[in-house]
């Protein structure tokens, strides 16, 4: 089975908008999205993006990866077997037979910035699902070659995962005009298009309980090689005062159309075929990816503009009936001459109990720089022992 795979008191207003809008998210299965990214410095709002005469950028090579069982470094090994194209249970070997629910955003991408202009290209992979200890104790002892016996209930067992490549093409302008009757000191809009092409998919599910008679067990495969799609970013940003701005997006939102796709169902009758399973020729799909809307404040507290203080609210999965989550976040900044910036900001999403505390370090002068991100720093200091975890990196050079 081989699975490749954003005075005072204006501002504090607007904050206390965005914290009751923070509670009434609605909930549902998770669902990842690699477009709202903390631990991914890039600006998810195409207006934003600085203008530069030109910045040549490594990165960010960024990963977030959650679990409420098994250890970062369980995840990691899982997931890595599956994007090497080796058997599923790889991982599995290695992971602790527990029910188990996961979740996992990477990707690394080399962008150019030309004045309004920002041109990547990038690969990706995001997944998220759930695997029980009976479907997880199954498949270990099926890739040993001996399925010892007993029960193993797989209800609730579902995995899907995704890779694709991502070219990016995103630009900004000033608007003209038209600021001045609404008393805006500037206004900005932008708009972005990728062209994504499909490395594999996977998804995975189960039901029932092998070896009892009154839950038949079913535990079906499905994979494709090849897709492509487009995908389209929309925002806009706005200075009110010297101190104060706002900003709004809609990204990440479109398709991936994937072919050669085949499926396989094991049931108690094959059971033993879990290594070579009875692939079957299947239709091809749609998939949509999760879009997200997000509003930001931004206030300056300071004459110098050393201190930026943000607050954002999202909506992760908004192109579809119940959104996979909603998140609150804050953040403060600061920059001393330029030469040092650093922030420490805290994220709640609403499919999470527990508010995730963030951090990035830089140096650099100008366009010239290196940044290191850490999302979740109340787990940073277990390392691989953490249960969620995020990093990343990203290096520039330019004008």
């Amino acid at each position: 089975m081989s699975m490749r795979r954003p005075w005072w008191g204006a501002a504090a207003a607007a904050l206390a908008v965005l914290a009751i809008a923070g509670t009434v998210g609605a909930q549902a299965a998770p669902d990842e999205t690699p477009y709202f990214m903390l631990g991914d410095p890039m600006p998810s709002n195409p207006a934003a993006v600085p203008w530069r005469v030109m910045v040549l950028t490594g990165g960010p090579v960024a990963a977030e990866i959650s679990s409420n069982k098994w250890s970062v470094g369980d995840v990691a090994a899982f997931v890595s077997n599956l994007a090497a194209g080796r058997d599923a249970w790889g991982g599995l070997a290695l992971a602790p037979g527990e029910t188990e629910e996961l979740g996992w955003v990477a990707g690394g991408r080399a962008q150019a910035n030309i004045v309004a202009f920002q041109l990547s290209y990038g690969l990706v992979t995001t997944g998220s699902g759930s695997l029980t200890e009976g479907f997880v104790r199954l498949m270990r002892e099926a890739s040993a070659g001996k399925i010892e016996g007993g029960e193993y209930p797989l209800e609730g067992t579902n995995l899907r995962g995704q890779a694709w490549q991502d070219l990016a093409l995103r630009a900004n302008a000033p608007v003209p005009i038209i600021p001045r009757f609404f008393g805006l000191r500037k206004l900005s809009v932008g708009v972005g298009v990728h062209f994504l092409s499909g490395v594999h998919y996977f998804d995975i599910g189960a039901s029932g309980t092998v070896n009892d008679p009154d839950a038949k067990p079913q535990i079906t495969f499905l994979q494709a090689s090849q897709a492509q799609g487009r995908a389209f970013d929309v925002g806009v940003a706005a200075s009110l005062s010297r101190r104060l701005s706002v900003e709004a997006a809609y990204v990440g939102a479109g398709a991936l159309n994937w072919t050669g796709v085949k499926t396989a169902t094991i049931t108690e009758g094959n059971i033993g075929s879990l290594d070579s399973p009875p692939w079957e020729e299947a239709p091809p799909f749609t998939y949509d990816l999760p879009a997200v809307a997000l509003v930001g404040v931004h206030l300056r507290p300071l004459p110098v503009g050393l201190l930026q203080l943000s607050g954002y609210y999202a909506i992760v999965g908004v192109n579809r009936p119940e959104p996979a989550f909603t998140r609150l976040q804050g953040e403060a900044s600061v920059s001393a001459l330029g030469l040092v910036r650093a922030s420490l900001g805290a994220a709640k999403d609403s499919n999470e109990q527990q508010a995730r505390v963030y951090g990035s370090m830089g140096v650099g002068l100008g366009a010239i720089g290196l940044t290191v991100r850490a999302t979740n720093l109340q787990e940073i200091a277990k390392g691989t022992h953490a249960r969620s975890l995020g990093l990343a990196v990203m290096g520039s050079l330019g004008f």
